[in-house]
């Protein structure tokens, strides 16, 4: 385990791992690639809420949803949800990622994993975000780094690369 990965696995530096040279890491995912995968997987939860409305036919009707479409609603989101989790954990991507062809790895170009992926990129970071607001905007201001890695990424020794 290197000191600077606090959270490297601990047979990572160990012959036979599955890390990738530093040398034959794909190239870095771009600017416009990781704002454009941000943006899709935002977007994406919208669209069942601008079904909610497209089905309402009155703007009075819109709070009081039939519960059969806040199934549906929920619905939707959980799919969203599923195929998320099974992309990161198979591909390292998000639908947002693999719509722009890009995809997480570890720093050493090996398959970032659930602890890194989901507990230290998706549950720390949403913890952080929702105990100090103006960590969003920190961390979103690290991709102007030489390396494009967020704080986020810092968090969970990874890196985002094209697919």
């Amino acid at each position: 385990m290197q000191a600077n990965e606090p959270f490297a696995d601990k047979d990572s530096s160990e012959a036979g791992s599955h890390s990738v040279p530093a040398a034959t890491l794909p190239p870095l995912a771009t600017l416009s690639q990781r704002v454009l995968g941000v943006a899709v997987d935002v977007a994406l939860p919208g669209i069942p809420l601008l079904l909610q409305l497209v089905l309402t036919s009155r703007p009075a009707e819109i709070g009081t949803a039939s519960e059969g479409l806040l199934v549906f609603l929920a619905g939707c989101l959980y799919v969203l949800l599923a195929i998320n989790i099974h992309l990161l954990l198979n591909r390292g991507q998000t639908i947002g990622k693999f719509a722009v062809q890009s995809r997480i790895v570890q720093v050493d170009g090996s398959r970032a994993g659930f602890m890194r992926i989901i507990l230290l990129r998706g549950l720390l970071n949403g913890l952080l975000v929702l105990a100090f607001p103006v960590y969003l905007v920190i961390d979103a201001l690290f991709i102007h780094r030489a390396d494009r890695r967020c704080v986020h990424d810092f968090l969970a020794g990874t890196i985002v690369v094209q697919a």
